[in-house]
């Protein structure tokens, strides 16, 4: 909800589910949404238990001028056997894009994520400046991996 003045608060859709923090017998899940001065951070994690983890972190700022909460930054992160070992930050407010990849699983070949000719890599790229992504909106990074473009 959001303050909408002196009538009180005002109901805001957002693409996200929170997950309440639950663990099974071989699996844990969580959602954090934490706010810091006028942002939200979102944090979204899995761990299956010798599959690997998976975690989405979202910052917002809230717009005063568009009054909603837009996407500056949207970090991914997935390790394990059945994951793509992958770091990457898609940092909306300075247009740049970073990414390292891994290896740690990929020379095992029992494992799903087995490459026998994977090398680790460090990439560096700017992002278009395309549509602002609203809370309301579902970032996801495929489609963010779109506004990726070579710097000049």
């Amino acid at each position: 909800c959001m303050s909408n003045g002196k009538a009180g608060y005002t109901r805001s859709k957002t693409a996200y589910s929170a997950h309440e923090f639950k663990t099974m017998d071989t699996y844990v899940e969580s959602t954090n949404i934490i706010r810091k001065g006028n942002s939200l951070l979102i944090s979204d994690f899995s761990h299956a238990h010798n599959d690997g983890s998976e975690n989405r972190s979202y910052i917002f700022t809230f717009n005063p001028k568009r009054k909603a909460f837009t996407l500056r930054k949207y970090e991914y992160f997935s390790y394990g056997q059945a994951f793509p070992e992958i770091y990457q930050t898609f940092d909306l407010q300075n247009q740049r894009y970073t990414e390292e990849t891994g290896c740690t699983y990929a020379g095992d070949s029992t494992s799903i994520a087995y490459q026998p000719n994977c090398k680790p890599r460090k990439i560096s790229q700017c992002l278009r400046s395309d549509n602002v992504i609203f809370i309301s909106d579902s970032p996801h990074r495929d489609v963010l991996r779109k506004r990726v473009v070579a710097c000049r």
